[in-house]
C-alpha cells in the first residue's frame, strides 16, 4: 500500500501517520491477528510502552494503542530501514 499525504509533515509525524493507517486498513479489511513492523525505533518503542515519542505525535500512538485493542492479537516490531525494501520503494513510488 502506498499513499500520498497533502500535509507537510516531518518524518516522525510521517512514520506514525502511515503506522495509524495501517491499522485502519487492517481493521477494515477485518484481519483479527496482526504484527505491524515500522523502521522507526522512537515510534515502536513508543507504542510498545517503553519509550515516550515527542509531544506532537503522541495523540496519534494513543489512537493506535486503542484501535490495537480490536484485534485479537497484535504486536509492533521494529525492523532496520535496510530490511524493509519494499515499503522503502512505496514511500518512493507515492
Amino acid at each position: 500500500m502506498s499513499r500520498k499525504l497533502d500535509l507537510p509533515l516531518e518524518a516522525l509525524e510521517t512514520e506514525v501517520k502511515s503506522l495509524e493507517i495501517g491499522v485502519k486498513f487492517v481493521e477494515e479489511v477485518g484481519l483479527r491477528d496482526v504484527v505491524f513492523e515500522g523502521d522507526s525505533q522512537l515510534i515502536i518503542n513508543a507504542v510498545q510502552g517503553i519509550g515516550e515519542a515527542a509531544a506532537l505525535v503522541q495523540n496519534i500512538i494513543h489512537g493506535v494503542l486503542q484501535k490495537a485493542q480490536c484485534f485479537r492479537t497484535f504486536d509492533f516490531l521494529h525492523i532496520k530501514r535496510q530490511g524493509n525494501a519494499p515499503a522503502h520503494l512505496l514511500a518512493q513510488h507515492a
